[in-house]
């Protein structure tokens, strides 16, 4: 046989279809011909053909939306096997992955898993292919408690679970011959032919006993054999199925190519079952008390690299940094990080790795804040996302809502309160923000799950509108108060309001800053923190400290380009962190967003005549470790 580095990988087309079928039936597998037919005309497969053009090896790449791909097919013939072939074609499957900017995934045998670990994929949850022979007749009519289900709303649920968008794949499963899309109450399920069996999934349900209930209901209407994926943590579902008489056929790992992620996070292709919504009430008793007495939360920037794609290592320093300077928590995917980072694909990757270099960095209490915008869907989305990965709450954004109604924005308010934690952010108007009234505020504290507000109109009116709201609400003990007004800082978090109502005065107190310009010189920030929390309740604030708001506010019309309208906020923060090694350069993901004429000197002279101010020491002489 010839050997194996030189026998060409060539790309397949549709003619391949059966010869691509020959392999998967060798091993056993559930695909048919319309499977390979649609890889063959809407993926990526590439092949290898033996001297008497017979094929002999496949792998598939499918790209779906958000920078999400899938590999599979990856099959070698018996006697071909152990000499390489697999591993380079996955390799050209991760070239065609790397041209294109996207994230691969693929699901391994115990087997395979250790190639591909060899490879760059990282284990993140484990499933078990379940069979039932399902031998009794089938009822002549679909069971009454079955209903046949919209395709588009199905495409929306599995976008809402998945985090991106699969509705090519499943239009042409629903489309085909025999398949199925059934709706039992708030389960949904496709079931669909295969080679051997008939597949149950993907499958929606909002608990194990819903998802029990329509998998019985599927079985009672089907006949002849059905298989169905399962995870191995879903334990009241797997352990349902097996007692009904589904037997495991084989496990399989779900793997996704770069750093591991953790398991809540990796949504499952065939069944999934509702990752509860958390209430405040159930965050872990440290962090909920960490952001109730006020902490430093800076805000994250993004770190790329010259090509504008994500710099993993400096990424990874920044988050280091934060938690070294002793920041009592982390907003990532928020204005400083780029709200573009959703059109790129990396929203999930962005969050994920903030939370585990955390993770892998301290001990101590974090409190973890997502970036959430978008209309509803996509703002619960996001919020789904955010809380499988671990994070604590949800920095809701009202950007992009100005020709919505009050009401209507409560409304959107409400539905992602409904799956995590809320701070409300009051964003300034010259970045996207929304003009709201003291009304809105007041209803905005009234939502249960509301746990403070970022507030950032860079007004002293509308910020007092925000505490007459809270405070109206009767919600000052639940809602923290945290500036976000980087031109009033310091004195936000050292002086008293009182509020008047009726004769009656509420004394309100800003608790913690979640601020853009607290993401650099963040040591000193802190210190600024501690002093200002340190003079609240005292007969007289130190006047120095009164004198430093001042200052900070000059340093921070430089960073944020308050000349220019504030077009170059995100370029001056990474100017700073550029020069201090925490950056490479400061590259944003629009190219046209970058420093405005006459930014950097005014960083100079600030840099210049502010140097005390800064954390530069600090940086050397623990920026090496945080690069490691």
């Amino acid at each position: 046989m010839a050997a194996t580095d030189q026998i060409a990988i060539v790309r397949l087309g549709p003619d391949d279809a059966l010869g691509g079928l020959a392999l998967s039936t060798e091993a056993h597998w559930n695909q048919n011909e319309a499977d390979w037919r649609f890889f063959l005309t809407k993926g990526i497969v590439f092949g290898v053909r033996d001297n008497d053009g017979h094929l002999i090896a496949t792998a598939a790449l499918l790209p779906y939306s958000s920078g999400n791909a899938w590999i599979s097919m990856v099959l070698v013939t018996a006697t071909w096997r152990r000499r390489g072939l697999a591993t380079r074609l996955v390799d050209a499957c991760l070239d065609a992955t790397a041209k294109q900017g996207l994230n691969p995934w693929l699901d391994a045998t115990p087997a395979g898993a250790a190639v591909y670990g060899q490879l760059g994929f990282t284990p993140t949850l484990q499933l078990q292919r379940l069979r039932l022979e399902n031998s009794t007749p089938a009822k002549s009519v679909t069971p009454q408690a079955l209903s046949t289900f919209d395709l588009k709303r199905f495409i929306a649920r599995d976008v809402s679970t998945m985090g991106f968008d699969r509705s090519a794949l499943l239009t042409e499963l629903s489309g085909r011959p025999g398949s199925r899309l059934l709706s039992n109450s708030d389960a949904v399920a496709l079931v669909r032919d295969g080679r051997k069996a008939r597949h149950i999934g993907p499958l929606f349900a909002e608990g194990p006993d819903r998802a029990l209930a329509m998998v019985h209901e599927i079985v009672r209407s089907e006949t002849g054999p059905l298989l169905i994926d399962a995870v191995n943590a879903q334990d009241e579902f797997l352990k349902g199925l097996i007692g009904s008489g589904w037997s495991i056929e084989r496990p399989f790992q779900r793997m996704r190519f770069g750093r591991a992620t953790a398991p809540p996070a990796d949504l499952p292709f065939a069944v999934w079952i509702r990752i509860a919504a958390m209430h405040h009430s159930e965050m872990k008793s440290d962090v909920r008390r960490l952001i109730a007495e006020g902490t430093v939360i800076p805000a994250h920037p993004l770190a790329l690299n010259a090509d504008r794609t994500l710099d993993t290592t400096h990424q990874r320093a920044l988050t280091r940094y934060y938690i070294d300077a002793g920041a009592g928590g982390l907003a990532v995917g928020v204005h400083t990080t780029q709200f573009a980072i959703r059109d790129v694909g990396l929203y999930r990757p962005v969050l994920e790795q903030a939370a585990e270099t955390a993770a892998a960095w301290t001990k101590r209490p974090l409190a973890l804040v997502a970036g959430l915008v978008g209309p509803t869907q996509q703002a619960v989305t996001e919020a789904k996302i955010a809380l499988g990965i671990g994070y604590h709450a949800g920095l809701l954004s009202l950007a992009g809502m100005a020709s919505a109604s009050e009401d209507e924005i409560i409304a959107h308010c409400e539905a992602v309160a409904r799956e995590i934690p809320l701070v409300g952010f009051y964003l300034q108007p010259a970045v996207g923000g929304v003009i709201l009234s003291a009304s809105f505020w007041r209803r905005f504290a009234g939502i249960d799950n509301v746990i403070a507000i970022k507030i950032a109109p860079f007004n002293r009116y509308r910020t007092l509108d925000v505490l007459r709201g809270v405070a109206a609400a009767g919600a000052l003990d639940r809602v923290a108060l945290y500036t976000g007004n980087d031109d009033h800082i310091l004195l936000d978090l050292t002086l008293p309001f009182d509020l008047r109502d009726r004769g009656v005065t509420t004394r309100a107190y800003f608790r913690g800053g979640l601020l853009g310009h607290w993401s650099v010189w963040t040591a000193t920030a802190i210190k600024q923190f501690e002093m200002c929390r340190a003079a609240r309740n005292k007969e007289a604030v130190p006047a120095d400290l009164l004198a430093l708001d001042a200052r900070v506010t000059d340093c921070n019309s430089a960073f944020f380009d308050v000349a220019n309208n504030f077009h170059g906020c995100i370029a001056g923060c990474h100017e700073i962190l550029r020069r201090q090694g925490l950056l490479e350069g400061i590259w944003c993901l629009d190219p046209a967003e970058g420093l405005s004429p006459g930014q950097m000197q005014e960083i100079d002279r600030v840099c210049r005549e502010h140097a005390d101010l800064s954390d530069d020491d600090f940086v050397a002489a623990n920026l090496q470790e945080w690069l490691a």
